[in-house]
C-alpha cells in the first residue's frame, strides 16, 4: 500500500468518525432534553396545596385523583387520554371529575414533575422518559465497548 493509499483511508475513516461524532451529539442533545424534564421542586403557591416536596416522597397525596392516575398509567405501561384514565379511576370506585383532574395533571406537566404531556390529552408518565434515556445510555455504552 502506497503512501496516497494510506491518505485515502485515512480521510475516509476521518469522516466516519465525524458522522459518528455528529450522530453522538445528537444523542447527547436529546439526552440533555429529556434531562431537562426532570422534575422540579414545586414552588409553594398561595391557595395550592402543593408545597416543596422532600425527596423521599412522592409528590402528590395517597389516595388523591393524581395518585388514581399515576396507579391507572403505570396499570396501563403507556400513555392514555384523559377520559380513559377517568374511566379507569371511576371503575375502581372513585369518583373524579375531568375539570379538576386535566387542571391537576396539567400543572404537573407544567412544574415538569410526575406526568408528560404526549399530545392533546394524552397523560403519560416522566418515568418513562427517565427509563428510556437510560436504556439508549447503557444501550451506546455497550455498543462502544462491542466496538472497542
Amino acid at each position: 500500500m502506497g503512501l496516497a493509499d494510506a491518505i485515502v483511508q485515512t480521510k475516509q475513516r476521518i469522516k466516519a468518525l465525524e458522522a459518528e461524532l455528529r450522530r453522538l451529539y445528537a444523542d447527547l442533545e436529546e439526552a440533555r432534553r429529556a434531562l431537562k424534564t426532570e422534575p422540579k421542586r414545586l414552588r409553594s403557591r398561595k391557595g395550592s396545596r402543593l408545597r416543596a416536596t422532600s425527596l423521599d416522597r412522592e409528590p402528590y397525596k395517597p389516595g388523591s385523583s393524581v395518585a388514581l392516575a399515576v396507579e391507572v398509567l403505570r396499570e396501563a405501561g403507556s400513555h392514555l387520554h384523559i377520559d380513559t384514565i377517568i374511566e379507569r379511576i371511576k371503575a375502581k370506585g372513585h369518583d373524579v371529575t375531568k375539570s379538576t383532574l386535566v387542571g391537576n395533571l396539567s400543572r404537573y406537566v407544567k412544574e415538569g414533575l410526575v406526568f408528560t404531556r404526549h399530545s392533546r390529552s394524552h397523560y403519560g408518565l416522566l418515568e418513562w422518559q427517565r427509563e428510556m434515556v437510560e436504556e439508549m445510555i447503557r444501550d451506546e455504552e455497550e455498543r462502544r465497548r462491542a466496538s472497542a
